[in-house]
C-alpha cells in the first residue's frame, strides 16, 4: 500500500520524528523495516498499543493533520504493510507494522513549508 510520512530532512536520510528505529534516527532507504512488536503509550500516557509506522493514507490527510507543525519537516511517500488504525487517534493516521522509503521517493520528499499554506 502506498502511503505518507513525516521525517525530519537529513542528509544522511530520512530521520524519525521522535524515536529511534533499531538504535539510530537516520531511517535506511531501500530495505523493508519492521516495527517493533511492544506495547507503547503516547507521550503524556494515555490509551495503550502495539508499536507501528505512524503514516498517512494520503498526502492530502497528511497535509491536514500538519497545519500546525514545523514547516521543515519533509513528508514522503512510502510503502507500508499490515497496517491498522491507530486507536484513539482524532485523525487519519495507521500504524504500519512493515515499511520501506525508497530511494527514488525520498528524492522527490517536500518540506511541509510548501505543501502547507
Amino acid at each position: 500500500m502506498i502511503a505518507y510520512r513525516l521525517f525530519r530532512n537529513d542528509p544522511r536520510g530520512p530521520r524519525t520524528l521522535f524515536h529511534k528505529h533499531h538504535e539510530s534516527c537516520i531511517f535506511p532507504l531501500d530495505w523493508w523495516q519492521v516495527a517493533e512488536q511492544k506495547i507503547v503509550t503516547n507521550p503524556g500516557g494515555g490509551r495503550r498499543f502495539r508499536a507501528g509506522f505512524h503514516v498517512f493514507p494520503s498526502m492530502e490527510d497528511l497535509i491536514k493533520y500538519c497545519k500546525n507543525m514545523d514547516s521543515e519537516y519533509v513528508a514522503c511517500r512510502v510503502r507500508v504493510e499490515d497496517t491498522r488504525p491507530k486507536p484513539g487517534s482524532r485523525s487519519t493516521v495507521l500504524l504500519a507494522k512493515e515499511m520501506i522509503v525508497q530511494s527514488s521517493d525520498w528524492k522527490r520528499r517536500q518540506t511541509l513549508g510548501r505543501l502547507v499554506q
